[in-house]
């Protein structure tokens, strides 16, 4: 995930290349999520212009506008725009997290990513269930955990190095 602020230069515009696909920078500020091992990648324009092409289709680009977001999956192939505040977006960069209509499975992601833990969900339908969450207070992995466990429909306990969620 990284955040980017261009300068205009007209002649010269920045092309970034990620996972096969095209995001075309026309002097802007926006935030491009693009992990590895995940088939989702999320662009959120700021300021600016960006344009975003998949893989071979220069001529069927997708343009964003300040404060929309561009999801792709690229399994699905599949676009999804939508409106995003800023801060909800660039909290990370201050060491929050926030989740906004996300299901357990992105959230789990998240947490191993950020807290380099493991974390396994034993029960399949649980990965579905969708939260709307904000931890902007430097929470500890342990105060996110309890949070999650304070669900009725999910209960989380720790085996060693594995949190396990069923």
């Amino acid at each position: 995930e990284g955040y980017f602020d261009v300068y205009t230069d007209a002649d010269r515009p920045m092309n970034i290349h990620v996972k096969g696909n095209l995001v075309q920078v026309h002097g802007t500020t926006f935030n491009l999520k693009a992990y590895k091992n995940e088939n989702i990648l999320e662009l959120s324009l700021m300021d600016g212009s960006v344009s975003f092409s998949t893989a071979g289709s220069d001529d069927q680009k997708h343009y964003l506008s300040p404060g929309e977001s561009l999801t792709y999956d690229m399994e699905q192939d599949k676009f999804t725009h939508s409106c995003f505040s800023k801060d909800n977006v660039t909290v990370w960069k201050e060491g929050g997290l926030y989740f906004r209509n996300k299901t357990l499975d992105e959230i789990v992601r998240q947490l191993e990513r950020t807290y380099d833990i493991r974390i396994v969900i034993l029960n399949e339908e649980l990965r579905q269930i969708r939260y709307h969450m904000a931890f902007v207070n430097n929470e500890s992995i342990e105060d996110i955990l309890r949070f999650i466990d304070n669900d009725s429909r999910v209960i989380v306990s720790r085996r060693g190095d594995v949190v396990e969620i069923y």
